[in-house]
C-alpha cells in the first residue's frame, strides 16, 4: 500500500468521525442511551362538566366512604378512647365494624379514582362536600348525635356551595 493510500484512508477515517451526525432517536444504536418514554393509552377526554354517569360513580364513592366512616365510629365506640398503645390499636382492629369500615373506605377510594380519571379535579373534589351532608344525616339518625340549628345552617351552606359548583354557566 502506498503512502498516499494510507494517508487517504486515514483522512477518510478522520473525516468520517468529524462529519458523523450526533445520534438521535432515528439513528440510535444499542450502545446509545435508550428511549425512556412511557407509552400511554388513549385517555377519555376530561370535561369540566359532571356527566350523569360520573356523578353516579361519585355518589357511590361518597356513600361507600360515608358508611365506612360510620362503621369506624361504631367500632371505636365499642373500644373506647383510642391511644397509640399497641393493645388499644389491636383491640380496635379486632372490631368487625372497624375492619369493614376500612374496607368500605378503600372501595370508595377505588370509585373516586374512576371519577377523577373522567372529570376535572376542580369540579369533582368540591362535590365531595355532599359527603359532609350525608355524614351529618348518618350521625343524627344512626349514631343519635344531636343536630343543632347552626349545624343545619352549615349543612345548608354546603348544599349551596355544591349547587354553585354544579351550576353550568
Amino acid at each position: 500500500m502506498s503512502t498516499d493510500a494510507r494517508a487517504t484512508g486515514t483522512e477518510r477515517k478522520e473525516d468520517r468521525h468529524a462529519t458523523a451526525p450526533p445520534p438521535d432517536a432515528d439513528t440510535a444504536t444499542d450502545g446509545d442511551i435508550p428511549d425512556l418514554t412511557i407509552p400511554t393509552q388513549a385517555h377519555p377526554p376530561r370535561t369540566a362538566r359532571m356527566t350523569p354517569e360520573v356523578l353516579l360513580v361519585l355518589l357511590v364513592a361518597i356513600i361507600l366512604s360515608n358508611v365506612g366512616e360510620v362503621l369506624l365510629k361504631v367500632g371505636v365506640d365499642r373500644v373506647g378512647a383510642i391511644t397509640f398503645e399497641p393493645q388499644t390499636l389491636i383491640r380496635a382492629l379486632m372490631q368487625w365494624q372497624v375492619l369493614a369500615g376500612f374496607a368500605l373506605l378503600f372501595g370508595g377510594s377505588l370509585f373516586w379514582l374512576a371519577v377523577i380519571s373522567r372529570t376535572n379535579l376542580s369540579v369533582a373534589y368540591p362535590l365531595l362536600a355532599i359527603g359532609y351532608v350525608l355524614v351529618a344525616l348518618w350521625s343524627f339518625f344512626v349514631l343519635k348525635e344531636p343536630m343543632s340549628l347552626t349545624r343545619l345552617l352549615g349543612i345548608g351552606a354546603i348544599v349551596g356551595g355544591v349547587a354553585l359548583v354544579m351550576y353550568r354557566v
